[in-house]
């Protein structure tokens, strides 16, 4: 921008301290910065009238409302002046990848609310200028929630080339917010030449603009703006060769900018990549988020349908608590695994209150349903129930007593038919004999079904599996390991159904191997687009160590280095997917796992599940964020259609390379280590992820697309088990409300998920959410059999939509459920 030029912008100063509320230093130092920065800037306003300033992070208000009421009135003043500018309207600025897309929600639901009721406001920009990417469906949620513009800073220029600084971020489904990729940087040093800055913020503005936005303020460990900075700008307002600069706020900033525009750049993408070492570092952190998001759910919906069907008490003081201990750890320091030990100690204690509440809160609503089940028949009544919106067959793990270890028994359905059933292991417990058993069963959606335990009488069923050698077969698949290595050498799908025939082969090569690469990046990775150089392999004897009515067991103990690795790889005689659990012991440095898996097609094509929603990207082997899956899938032998998903329970990175799936296991790098600092010899360090961790996951073979073969429920299935109880049929009414199986919310067809089914959070009735997953617009129902609600609605492709039920009456909500 020439100098002419120059004097014809409006410049911004935004004025904010970026805290890290944890990272290098625990939450309690994060808090007394917080606490220390604020004070600073009030203090300031009382100097200079004119000065702004700008903040987000409900959470950290929240400390402020607990420990100092004056100066959380002293910030309601400067609010209401609108000198104090809220920004962000999230519970912190979270990792913006690996959160699922109900979390996103929650961030806006649980921040925007505390403000409004705090602070009267409605914020209207959202701001995760920290963060290392930015997934594809939060142009949606931010508009949904009310949000009208976006603020972010990675990926830098380097990274992501963008059209332009200021520009349209558009969803699929045409959902979009103003998005800003913040100038320069959001941070400034405590001595910074303002002066300069504000040139150099000009420079690289878009060349048409002529309102700029400049951020100062020391940032990280707080500070914020200072009085030398104060005194700078106040100067360069009255040089005749800058351009007009006024203390300012985002909000004035959008509006100034977007005045009479409608021709911006529109960026229809995901904003990626940065720190990609993040997908996978720390696996604890990870696996934890995944379990607490899957665990808080399914607590809800179904403490909901207790209280709605079975007249519970509202158990809602137990979720949003909760919900901000999750969303407090997907700060995006915490859950990408970058921050020091002591902060994933405190992340720990959160996340045992978050299992122990909703444990306590999802007992009591299953012993409310239980007790209006219709449990009378031969046995013990066993309940099953399914969190998830579809009718659901799947595979059920679960302990009962008997009385010794030769006693008989069969387990019968909801219809009094027997059911395969095969013991897992028996082992003794106070002279009785606990014994752990799998079998497949059909649940309701969303429900509940009983099933009984007869003793004293077993069941005479078939077997319809095989074993010899390292190989097991169903009708469905057959599924070969090399006994010397323990890698899978043929996955065949059988489409008939049937023993005859071996099926098309779905393994471009040795599938399911542990693969080790050499890592010597810093915790993010900076600077890393790809994880490529492969040092070793994993190897060991495979044997079968099961084959009963209901699964075969292929197990592998394999060997690198330091570390072993324990495989086993599952197949059901009722079920299509293949279900692995790999047993981890890793005492590896500066080395990365990864998964490997070819598929056997041509012309592959790779689909990411993001949050809500689905991505296709290119097959280059860079360093992908996904959430449950990814799928290949292309022209197999024959040239007929073929495709493979991989899913599992706790795993984030992927990449695709060619016909290549590779699931990114965990790394070990030194915590919080960052360039440019180099490990220097008689130094003692802390490794990420040594010792001990487990990961499930599944294989998902297709013949067609991965629409059509489910993988987005079976994703759904692998991450939400079904939970079995016995229950006390003497604590239950005369006259149970429902029969053998009940089925509280249902939605169809496949592509619509509803996701959620909770308390509306002012009381008024139930919330129900869903979106749409395919990228079809669809005719959809949803159906509450017990509120005799047959919701017939229209939902456009990649939407999201929220319903209020009050009584019978259904309406459309957003997600802030005003």
């Amino acid at each position: 921008m020439n100098d002419k030029s120059l004097q014809d912008c409006t410049v911004h100063m935004i004025a904010n301290a970026h805290i890290d509320p944890a990272w290098l230093w625990d939450w309690r130092e994060g808090r007394e910065e917080v606490f220390a920065t604020c004070r600073s800037a009030l203090d300031l306003m009382k100097e200079c009238p004119e000065l702004t300033f700008s903040r987000g992070s409900a959470a950290t208000y929240e400390w402020i409302e607990q420990a100092d009421s004056a100066m959380f009135d002293e910030i309601r003043t400067r609010v209401a002046e609108g000198r104090w500018e809220i920004v962000n309207g999230w519970w912190v600025q979270p990792d913006c990848n690996i959160p699922c897309g109900e979390s996103f929600v929650r961030h806006s639901l649980y921040a925007k609310n505390y403000f409004r009721e705090k602070f009267g406001v409605d914020v209207k920009v959202g701001y995760n200028v920290d963060s290392f990417g930015h997934c594809s469906v939060l142009p949606q949620v931010l508009k949904q929630a009310g949000f009208d513009y976006y603020v972010f800073f990675r990926p830098d220029p380097k990274e992501k080339e963008l059209p332009s600084r200021l520009f349209w971020w558009q969803y699929a489904d045409g959902s979009r917010v103003s998005a800003l990729r913040a100038p320069h940087h959001y941070c400034s040093a405590a001595g910074e030449d303002m002066i300069k800055r504000i040139r150099e913020t000009c420079a690289m503005a878009d060349p048409e603009s002529t309102e700029v936005a400049c951020f100062y303020g020391i940032g990280n460990h707080g500070g914020g703006p200072t009085r030398e900075h104060i005194r700078q700008i106040k100067l360069a307002q009255k040089m005749n060769d800058m351009p007009a600069v006024r203390f300012s706020t985002l909000g004035a900033f959008f509006e100034a900018a977007l005045a009479g525009k409608q021709d911006l750049h529109i960026v229809n993408e995901d904003l990626q990549h940065h720190a990609v070492g993040c997908y996978t570092a720390l696996s604890e952190v990870k696996r934890k988020n995944r379990e607490s998001e899957s665990l808080l759910l399914a607590t809800e919906r179904f403490a909901t349908a207790a209280t709605a069907f079975c007249g519970a008490r509202n158990r809602q003081e137990v979720f949003a608590p909760a919900w901000k201990k999750v969303l407090f750890n997907q700060f995006h320091d915490i859950l990408a695994g970058t921050s020091i030990l002591p902060v994933y100690d405190d992340a720990d204690e959160d996340y045992a209150t978050v299992r122990r509440d909703a444990s306590q809160a999802l007992d009591a609503a299953f012993e409310q349903i239980g007790r209006n089940m219709q449990t009378q028949g031969p046995g013990g009544p066993i309940l099953l129930f399914n969190s998830l919106a579809w009718d659901r067959k799947d595979m059920v793990v679960t302990d009962f007593l008997l009385p010794d270890f030769a006693a008989p028994f069969q387990l019968l359905n909801a219809d009094g038919n027997p059911i395969p059933v095969q013991i897992i292991e028996q082992v003794d417990q106070a002279g009785r004999c606990r014994t752990r058993v799998c079998f497949v069963a059909e649940m309701p959606a969303m429900g509940c079904t009983v099933l009984h335990l007869v003793q004293g009488k077993a069941a005479k069923l078939p077997g319809i599996l095989r074993a010899y050698d390292a190989t097991i077969e169903s009708e469905r698949c057959k599924l070969s390991v090399d006994p010397r290595t323990g890698h899978m050498v043929s996955l065949r799908y059988k489409a008939a159904g049937s023993f005859e025939g071996n099926g098309a082969e779905c393994l471009g090569g040795p599938g399911c191997v542990p693969v080790v690469l050499s890592d010597n990046t810093d915790t993010w990775s900076h600077g890393v687009v790809a994880f490529r150089h492969e040092i070793g392999r994993f190897t060991g004897p495979a044997k079968v160590v099961e084959c009963g009515p209901v699964r075969a067991v292929i197990r592998t103990h394999q060997t690198y280095a330091d570390s072993t690795i324990e495989q086993d790889f599952i197949i059901y005689s009722d079920l299509d997917r293949i279900d692995c659990e790999m047993r981890i012991d890793w005492h590896e440095k500066h080395k990365m796992l990864k998964l490997s898996l070819p598929v056997n097609v041509a012309d592959p094509k790779a689909t990411f599940e993001v949050p809500m929603g689905t991505m296709n990207r290119r097959s280059s082997g860079d360093e992908e964020p996904g959430q449950r899956w990814v799928d290949v899938a292309g022209l197999g032998p024959g040239g007929k259609p073929l495709g493979v998903a991989l899913m599992n329970d706790s795993k984030y990175g992927y990449d695709v390379k060619d016909n290549e799936i590779r699931l990114s296991v965990l790394r070990s790098p030194i915590y919080a280590f960052h360039d440019p600092r180099v490990v220097e010899p008689f130094k003692r360090y802390i490794y990420t992820d040594q010792g001990r961790q487990t990961v499930r996951y599944s294989l998902l073979p297709h013949p067609e697309s991965w629409r059509s073969a489910g993988v987005m429920r079976e994703g759904y299935t692998l991450n939400n088990r079904a939970f079995a109880r016995e229950i006390n049929t003497q604590n239950g009414p005369a006259q149970p409300r429902f029969g053998k199986s009940v089925s509280f919310v249902k939605s169809s067809p496949d592509n619509v998920l509803a996701e959620v089914f909770k308390q509306a959070e002012n009381g008024n009735g139930v919330i129900v959410r869903v979106y749409e997953a395919f990228g079809r617009d669809t005719d959809a129902l949803l159906e509450m059999p017990l509120l005799n609600i047959t919701h017939r609605f229209s939902i456009g492709h990649n939407q999201i939509k929220t319903f209020r039920i009050v009584h019978s009456t259904v309406t459309e909500t957003n997600l802030l459920e005003e």
